[in-house]
């Protein structure tokens, strides 16, 4: 998995927040559609939302099973834009992964 960039501006202006991907997975795992679901706070939805939609279009998932097969389904992914090591990661939301936390501290 190819892990999202924090953007440049972000950083620049210390942004963080909380990106929710709503992501439609294929059979066979590969992203179908992915888009922003809501951001918290959602002031940081214009700093950081495309980056996090951009990665996960190119992540595959284990598909999810119905009766033993293979079906398509949706995912919500959070992903933690955070400046430092003791940013939060957000409580957990009904449905969603786990969280997925990008520095922007730290040198790339």
């Amino acid at each position: 998995m190819k892990p999202p960039v924090y953007p440049e501006t972000a950083v620049k202006n210390r942004t963080e927040g909380t990106v929710y991907v709503r992501a439609s997975i294929g059979a066979d795992g590969k992203v179908t559609a992915a888009s922003v679901d809501h951001v918290v706070p959602e002031n940081a939805a214009g700093a950081l939302g495309q980056s996090a939609v951009d990665a996960v279009k190119t992540w595959t998932f284990e598909p999810a099973r119905s009766h033993g097969k293979v079906v398509a389904g949706d995912v919500l992914v959070p992903i933690l834009f955070a400046m430092h090591e003791k940013s939060e990661p957000p409580a957990p939301e009904k449905g969603a992964l786990d969280t997925i936390t990008i520095r922007g501290d730290l040198k790339h």
